[in-house]
């Protein structure tokens, strides 16, 4: 786990933040393909592979939507990349996770309180976010590239799970969620095994998606299937 993350974990900023219910209308227009398209982006409806997997639109999490509108467009997707978030979790409870993506938001954007280093990107980073439940949650709008992979978002659809699999296992829901929605979104997009990447499978400096989820990552690109077990050694 990098500096930042660290500073991040230990800023005790993680609970406490009084999100609540989510704020009606916060977030982006509307799940994946209900909002309308930028002109350079294809999207056909969604599958039901996608539907599916049950995906809980922002305006469940976020405070607010994204700070600029001008993000550069998606365009077409021909990659997806798997983080970990970096930072331990134990939880499964829905409020406390909703409270965890606003931080990450905040932190990603520059709005944490308190918070001594912190990104400026314009939103969270992640497409989507997997928790230790096995819900899968919409982050930054499929409409944008994302920030999870520093030149080279273009194209490149970003999943995090919430927890740093340095030194936990992802949990086996979790790691069910994950496959169903590298299944689903690779039918979807037409992305081959060769372009499914784990983030220190780029060319940057990180250790993401930390030792347990790297394992099973190469697995799965191996055999098709992810090991659903939390305590592969």
């Amino acid at each position: 786990m990098d500096a930042t993350r660290r500073q991040f974990l230990s800023s005790g900023l993680l609970t406490g933040l009084g999100l609540g219910a989510a704020v009606a209308g916060a977030g982006s227009a509307g799940l994946l393909w209900s909002c309308q398209s930028s002109p350079e982006t294809v999207f056909a409806p969604p599958s039901p592979a996608i539907l599916a997997l049950g995906i809980l639109p922002r305006a469940r999490w976020a405070k607010q939507g994204p700070l600029s509108p001008d993000m550069s467009p998606m365009g077409v997707v021909r990659h997806i990349t798997v983080h970990h978030d970096g930072l331990e979790t134990d939880f499964t409870d829905f409020d406390k996770t909703a409270q965890r993506l606003e931080s990450i938001r905040q932190f990603h954007t520059g709005t944490l309180p308190q918070a001594v280093e912190q990104r400026n990107w314009a939103d969270i980073g992640y497409h989507f976010v997997i928790d230790r439940a096995g819900r899968i949650w919409e982050g930054r709008s499929l409409r944008h590239q994302g920030a999870h992979v520093k030149d080279w978002n273009a194209s490149n659809l970003g999943i995090s799970c919430l927890g740093n699999f340095d030194t936990q296992h992802p949990a086996p829901a979790q790691l069910a969620a994950l496959s169903a929605a590298i299944r689903a979104f690779s039918e979807h997009f037409q992305v081959p095994p060769a372009n499914l990447h784990t983030h220190r499978e780029w060319p940057s400096n990180t250790l993401c998606p930390g030792t347990h989820l790297q394992r099973k990552m190469v697995m799965f690109r191996q055999t098709g299937r992810m090991d659903l077990t939390s305590d592969a050694a």
